[in-house]
Parts: C-alpha cells; structure tokens; sequence
C-alpha cells in the first residue's frame, strides 16, 4: 500500500517577458489519454495571477513571525476574474499588523497607515511610513523590499503597500477554443505599467459541475521574469 500520494499535478513553466512588450502566451491542454480538450464548449474558466515574493530577513528560518519580514508579497497582475480580497487593508490594521494615524477613523486608506505594529520593517519603519503617507516620493521602478537609495525626495504621491487595495494591471480575459487551447495575452500598454523583476506565477482553471463540487486545479506555476524595456512608447 502506498505510503503517501501527490495530488499537484501542476508544471512548472517558467516564463521571460519584456517590460513594454505585447503579451501573449498560449497553452494546449489534454485530458490523461492525450485528447484535446473542449474548453469553450465545456465553458472551462481561467485564472492567472502573478505575484511579488515574501522577502524576508538573511537567516530567517520557519516558523517565521512579522519581525522576519522585510517586505509583502502583492499582486502585480492577473486576470479580470481573480477574485479581489475583501477590505485587505482594514483587516490588517483590525489585526494589529498595520498601525494608523492618530485620529484616524473607518474606512481608512492607505494614507492613513503609518507602518507596522510589529517592527517588521527592521528598524526601517520610518522609511515605510514614510512611503505610505505620501512624503517619500520613490524612484520610477523600485520595488519592495525599499531602501532609503529607493527615495526620489519628497513629495504628495500616496504609496500602497502590499495587499490587494494598491492598483494592480490586468492580462486580458482569457480566449478559449475547443482544440484544447487557452492564450492569456496583454497589451504593450498594460505591459509597460509592470516594475521589471522576478515574480511567481500560477495558472488554474475551474471545470463547472452541474451534479457536484466544481473542479478547481492549477495547471501551471513557476516564475514570472520581467526584463527592462529602453525604448519607451508610453508615457508614465
């Protein structure tokens, strides 16, 4: 008798893109005996999300804990119909993990974070809130985790940090056929919006059922690198 089973059957496909560049990525895929699958017809649905890592302090080891924590994973962009996290920020303010403004009440935003409760920034809280109320004004491309070499000056544009409250760009909805093909594409404009870096990414579909529980499975995962672009066709 087997003494354990690997229900992620997922592949790990690794994909370099261009900042700038027009998107487009199409996947076939087949059922076990090898036949195409029918997914328009089949009315299959699609979700792609790609995400900045959890960077945390050298040496950190699990179990980690907030002071281990240099930076917020966040998404950077998916899909249309990836669910948006209901009332992120004020959840993670009720918890204790961000702290506020003095004075400030419900619904708050973004502007009214002052950083972490919990000192996860090592000892760059200043740096951060900073940031997240708009006195720091950061270079065009930086990303988490910042330091102060990340600063411009000072200046009035409000900074999100992680969760889903800060803008994040999205592919376009996914096309399907009945060849068993599924091309997840962006434009070049949306495509200039993306910070180059190195992200992680998973592809799923969901299988509607009409006699049971929907099927759910993630087909791809693996990173999601994003070279610089020079030439620039839009403005910023």
């Amino acid at each position: 008798m087997a003494s354990s089973v690997n229900l992620d059957t997922s592949d790990v496909l690794n994909i370099t893109c261009r900042r700038g560049d027009t998107f487009s990525i199409t996947i076939t895929l087949k059922d076990s005996a090898g036949t195409l699958l029918t997914l328009s017809t089949s009315e299959y649905t699609f979700l792609m999300q790609v995400k900045s890592k959890t960077t945390y302090k050298r040496g950190a080891t699990e179990p980690y804990d907030w002071g281990d924590v240099l930076g917020l994973g966040r998404q950077i962009i998916s899909t249309p119909n990836v669910p948006k996290k209901a009332d992120d920020l004020n959840s993670r303010i009720s918890s204790g993990e961000l702290k506020v403004k003095r004075g400030a009440t419900e619904p708050y935003d973004w502007g009214d974070v002052l950083g972490f409760s919990t000192g996860a920034q090592s000892g760059t809280d200043d740096l951060y809130a900073g940031i997240l109320s708009g006195r720091l004004q950061l270079r065009a491309g930086a990303t988490e985790p910042y330091d102060w070499g990340d600063v411009l000056g000072y200046g009035a544009r409000q900074k999100s940090f992680g969760g889903s409250s800060q803008s994040s760009s999205f592919f376009e909805t996914p096309t399907l056929d009945d060849v068993g093909n599924v091309t997840i594409e962006a434009s070049a404009e949306t495509m200039s919006l993306i910070p180059p870096g190195s992200y992680s990414y998973d592809l799923q579909y969901i299988l509607p059922s009409s006699t049971g529980l929907d099927t759910h499975k993630t087909v791809l995962r693996g990173k999601f690198t994003v070279n610089p672009d020079i030439t620039e066709a839009f403005e910023k």
